[in-house]
């Protein structure tokens, strides 16, 4: 059964091309336009992975994120923010939060697909 990647962000063309590409690679992607739809569709879902924006609307990634911490402490889901924006904040939430993984916008498709390829491979 194929691995469920949840993508939220608000910029429908970075959604678009992620979606396909990572369809290509043999995920089941579910998307959400914002956090707080990301947060809904990861409640219902309980996907495999997430792959976040951190500046959306309605909710931001890091908002997203301390929520889904909070609500779902030992989720096996593995979670990955982007963004343009590279202060070294975002990069000391990242590791604090534990479970994150920051990736640097522009990410291109092989290097996401990568990423979640080797964190399912160290899956038992």
């Amino acid at each position: 059964m194929a691995k469920q990647i949840l993508l939220v962000d608000d910029e429908p063309h970075i959604i678009r091309v992620m979606q396909m590409g990572l369809q290509r690679a043999g995920y089941d992607v579910v998307t959400a336009r914002n956090g707080l739809e990301g947060l809904e569709k990861f409640r219902a879902l309980q996907p495999d992975a997430m792959v976040a924006d951190v500046d959306m609307p309605k909710m931001t990634g890091v908002e997203l994120c301390t929520t889904l911490h909070q609500e779902c402490p030992d989720t096996a889901c593995k979670i990955f923010v982007s963004t343009s924006r590279a202060e070294a904040e975002l990069r000391v939430w990242a590791q604090k939060t534990g479970g994150i993984q920051f990736l640097e916008k522009p990410i291109s498709i092989r290097t996401l697909t990568a990423a979640l390829n080797d964190h399912f491979s160290e899956l038992p």
